[in-house]
């Protein structure tokens, strides 16, 4: 299998943590937050956080929000994730910001929608096969398990 490119660092904030956020952004903000207030709800001091940026970044992601104007947005897919019209549509849509992380969505496919077996195989496929650089390859591995628990357990 060819290398993809682009693989530095994993998503900072999980798909957990990132729908949880959604979830608040919308019942706190109808959708809109000023970045002021989702700095606070992060627990960080300011906007200029490495912390925030990261978590901000992993946001956009995988695809619930977008930035504008120093205001967070949901975006349709985040709408359709803090509203949904049913329990089988949240979890559709979960599934759908897990995949928009190109790297989960590979893995996942490769097997076969199952867990793969160990995070070690995982972790050389990461670095063998995708080039992901071994110093990354720890945060990718986590998250990645930590999101098909999610996708389990939302």
């Amino acid at each position: 299998m060819p290398k993809l490119a682009g693989y530095g660092i994993a998503p900072y904030a999980s798909l957990r943590e990132s729908v949880e956020l959604v979830e608040r952004v919308y019942k706190e903000g109808g959708g809109d937050v000023p970045l002021e207030l989702l700095v606070k709800f992060l627990g960080y001091s300011n906007t200029r956080s490495s912390g925030f940026l990261r978590k901000l970044s992993s946001l956009r992601r995988f695809g619930v929000g977008k930035t504008e104007k120093n205001v967070f947005k949901l975006s349709p897919l985040g709408f359709a994730i803090a509203a949904p019209t049913s329990p089988e549509e949240k979890l559709s849509r979960i599934f759908e910001a897990f995949n928009q992380v190109n790297l989960f969505r590979v893995l996942h496919e490769r097997y076969g929608g199952k867990p793969p077996p160990d995070t070690a195989l995982v972790k050389n496929i990461l670095v063998r096969e995708f080039g992901v650089e071994p110093k990354y390859s720890n945060d990718w591995v986590k998250q990645f398990f930590d999101a098909l628990e999610s996708l389990s357990t939302l």
